[in-house]
């Protein structure tokens, strides 16, 4: 639930250097399962949370989402017990193609109460949909951890149709807006940061940290 900033992150530092893509990628997909595993020891509650950062990085570079899936299907392979997780994502292009109705497709994923239902719930809504709207309230209205599911579906709508896909309705009373909405913003630009001031030599040396950690940033 807490790694879609990760995501906008690496994408946003990746705009620099399209050459490191790949790169970039693997590192929000490795982040967002270590940010997980601060909290969620077992691999399938952050190998999930890797799996969701990376979808953000690919949508918001504009990679349709059953594609997206299949890009970051390798990365989730390449780690030791992966298999819940591949097989839930799995289950979700199954049903995704099928005929099945949504309520019974989101009955077989489950009920979003471990991590790798909670985000082939919210995957499943977002695939089955056109708008936010109706992706989310999709996501939330079901017997289980509806909350999970509507924010992982409501993650993946807004980086694939931006925040003018949020009913207005929705916005107004929302806590905090123009907080959430700057964070977001930073996060948008950050491949433009530039940290400290260039005459200072704490300063450049934090500078040389971030080129390297970030290449290309």
């Amino acid at each position: 639930m807490r790694v879609a900033p990760i995501g906008m992150l690496f994408h946003a530092l990746n705009a620099g250097s399209p050459s490191l893509r790949s790169e970039n990628l693997q590192r929000t997909f490795d982040l967002g399962c270590d940010a997980a595993a601060l909290t969620h020891g077992h691999p399938s509650g952050f190998l999930t949370a890797g799996v969701m950062a990376a979808l953000i990085f690919e949508l918001l570079d504009g990679t349709d989402l059953s594609a997206a899936i299949d890009r970051v299907m390798p990365l989730l392979t390449h780690k030791e017990r992966h298999e819940e997780t591949l097989v839930a994502l799995q289950q979700v292009q199954t049903l995704h193609a099928s005929n099945a109705a949504p309520d019974d497709a989101i009955r077989q994923l489950g009920q979003g109460w471990i991590a790798e239902e909670a985000l082939a719930i919210g995957i499943y809504c977002a695939l089955q949909v056109r708008d936010f709207e109706s992706g989310v309230i999709m996501a939330v209205n079901h017997d289980g951890d509806s909350d999970s599911t509507g924010l992982i579906a409501g993650h993946l709508l807004g980086a694939m149709q931006g925040r003018s896909a949020i009913p207005d309705r929705w916005l107004a009373p929302l806590e905090l807006r123009e907080v959430m909405e700057e964070m977001a913003d930073d996060l948008a630009t950050a491949g433009s940061w530039r940290l400290g001031d260039w005459g200072d030599p704490e300063a450049c040396a934090e500078e040389d940290y971030y080129a390297e950690r970030y290449p290309g940033a």
